[in-house]
């Protein structure tokens, strides 16, 4: 009995060691993290939504490249949270069936970059992770002119 309680006692401690480590493993997924800023209807105008966007990667520019291409795919398919644009633009449907569309339009380099309005450093968000870097970009995206492109495009059909 009395060997058990200390062997646990070390393992209890190590388990605890393992799960505070060092800094944060690095995440590849395109899942990026978006926080709305409240009150940016107002301050940019209608059409347009202001956020910070979350990208992850080996390098502090590819990062950034992946912090603007998640803050497209948040208003493309999943909406900003809390903002005018709570919902996404495109539905699943529309997006399934233009998947080459958008994996050409959210290409590095792609036609995503006309829409964004402006992009700056979010100091708050930006930490050096164990591999590589996490970058924050507060970051504004023209969503009316984004709309109006994918419904020429015929990739969407709005007012129905």
């Amino acid at each position: 009995m009395f060997k058990t309680i200390p062997t646990m006692l070390i393992f209890n401690g190590l388990l605890l060691l393992a799960s505070c480590g060092g800094p944060s493993q690095l995440d590849h997924s395109r899942d990026g993290e978006v926080i709305y800023d409240e009150g940016a209807e107002i301050k940019y105008g209608k059409g347009e939504v202001k956020f910070v966007t979350i990208g992850v990667d080996r390098d502090q520019e590819s990062a950034i490249v992946k912090a603007k291409r998640n803050a497209l795919e948040a208003v493309l398919f999943k909406g900003i949270p809390g903002s005018n644009l709570s919902k996404p633009i495109v539905s699943q449907q529309e997006r399934e069936a233009s998947q080459s569309y958008f994996n050409k339009f959210l290409e590095p380099g792609g036609g995503y970059l006309d829409y964004i309005i402006f992009s700056n450093f979010a100091p708050a968000h930006s930490i050096k992770l164990r591999g590589g870097y996490q970058v924050g970009l507060e970051i504004g995206i023209n969503y009316s002119s984004l709309q109006n492109k994918l419904e020429n495009d015929k990739v969407i059909k709005l007012g129905i």
